[in-house]
């Protein structure tokens, strides 16, 4: 070919390309426009907010993403966290705190009864945590020794919630098989879990232990007095059957400050104070208002302070808060008080119960 016939040739190629770019680039802004429009038309149909972002946990080795749309909401089942999102916590709701752990370990028949002794007074639910094996021992040992076997009038369980140590979770199932005390849920065992363990407890004794004139819930680095608690119990009976009893306090504020154990955001509790609270080192009621706080307890968000949360479900019933001398939520120092006037006796290692309980008075 000739150079001029060369470039013809190329001028016409160039034509070509170009006409065959501009055709492309037309076809594409009008297949981007038609794909806006698509795309607000579906989102004004389903409610979608087109700004939807991607969140990034940056706290997690696995970055899990999610897309926000603060147009949509989903009915999922509360868990036990404190609030995170932007709305602060109702008063009351509707089936919302479903307690629907399953049992791991139960030892239902704690609370059987034969014909010759078919009374028990009291149960006693001690919340505890799977590395303190040495504090339940001293319990077994020291002032719950007089009822060690779960035979008398009254009766006691070890309180716990599921972890991730699997030799101490088999450590564990060891030491229920022996002493067939222990009382395990499916939920993970935390601080701010303690609502589900009460919870659990509540649920437990109104289903396993409805033959127990009262409930007391209580920790395990308590010294109780037992023969204090029945003689209380007694003198409280009518009372307790719309009460709970123990050190109570009438009225106290949220603690606002980040740093507290006890900290509540307004999210969490948005009012300025509390409606009125048993501490949760120890307190007694009736099996009546355990059966009734658990039932109402459903309607209730979840709040992380066990104390605090059963003494909203006491508000939302309409009981009371009753001022029982002897529970304190103190360590005392040890005397023969611990055999006489005191009921609860707080931050008590297992040498010092066992101090308490050896002491001839």
């Amino acid at each position: 070919l000739s150079a001029s016939t060369m470039v013809y040739v190329l001028t016409a190629l160039s034509i070509v390309v170009l006409i065959s770019t501009v055709y492309v680039n037309s076809h594409l802004n009008s297949l981007l426009s038609v794909s806006k429009r698509i795309h607000n038309y579906v989102s004004m149909y389903i409610g979608i907010d087109s700004k939807a972002t991607v969140t990034s946990n940056s706290s997690s080795s696995r970055h899990a993403f999610s897309i926000t749309n603060p147009s949509i909401t989903r009915a999922t089942t509360p868990r036990a966290t404190t609030p995170g999102g932007t709305t602060a916590r109702p008063n009351e709701c509707k089936s919302c705190f479903k307690h629907d752990f399953d049992f791991m370990l139960n030892n239902e028949d704690v609370c059987q009864t034969d014909t010759g002794n078919s009374t028990i007074k009291v149960i006693v639910l001690i919340s505890t945590i799977h590395k303190n094996t040495e504090k339940r021992k001293a319990i077994r040992e020291t002032w719950m020794s007089p009822y060690t076997g779960n035979t008398g009038p009254v009766r006691y369980m070890f309180l716990l919630g599921r972890i991730s140590d699997k030799a101490l979770q088999v450590a564990l199932e060891t030491e229920s098989a022996s002493y067939r005390d222990i009382l395990q849920e499916d939920f993970m065992d935390s601080y701010n879990n303690l609502t589900l363990k009460t919870m659990m407890a509540f649920r437990w004794a109104s289903t396993f232990c409805q033959k127990a004139e009262f409930v007391m819930k209580t920790d395990d680095d308590m010294f109780v007095n037992i023969n204090g608690l029945l003689r209380a119990v007694n003198q409280h009976t009518d009372v307790l059957q719309r009460s709970v009893g123990g050190f109570c306090v009438l009225s106290a504020s949220p603690i606002r400050d980040k740093g507290s154990k006890w900290y509540a955001s307004e999210k969490m509790y948005p009012h300025r104070k509390y409606p009125g609270y048993c501490s949760g080192t120890g307190y007694v009621t009736s099996m009546f208002v355990t059966r009734r706080v658990f039932e109402i307890s459903k309607h209730l968000p979840f709040f992380h302070l066990e104390d605090i949360f059963v003494g909203l479900c006491i508000n939302k019933l309409g009981y009371t808060f009753t001022r029982i001398g002897g529970f304190s939520t103190n360590f005392i120092p040890i005397s023969c008080s611990y055999k006489q006037s005191i009921i609860t006796s707080h931050g008590v290692s297992p040498k010092q119960m066992r101090q308490a309980w050896d002491l001839k008075c």
